[in-house]
């Protein structure tokens, strides 16, 4: 297991590396079949405390194609809004 001190050892050399990054950070982690975007915020605010893996993996393709989460750290959350 990770410790609390290992987790900002390393968001530290995330962010001195001089590279664009973004830290994700999901709320519970689900095996669940939606890959809805999650609610993502920088300001750590939550809608749902589930997210699926999927729903992760799809912000992260996002994120790599965006230039608004560069710097950040985001809380990533269920969106709270049914799929349509």
């Amino acid at each position: 297991m990770i410790s609390r001190a290992d987790t900002e050892v390393q968001e530290l050399e995330v962010r001195d590396s001089g590279v664009d990054w973004v830290l994700a950070q999901p709320v519970h982690l689900t095996d669940d079949e939606s890959d809805d975007m999650p609610f993502a915020s920088a300001e750590g605010q939550v809608r749902e405390w589930k997210i699926s893996r999927k729903g992760v993996g799809r912000f992260l393709a996002l994120a790599t194609q965006v230039p608004e989460y560069v710097g950040q750290s985001v809380a990533l959350s269920g969106s709270g809004v049914a799929a349509a």
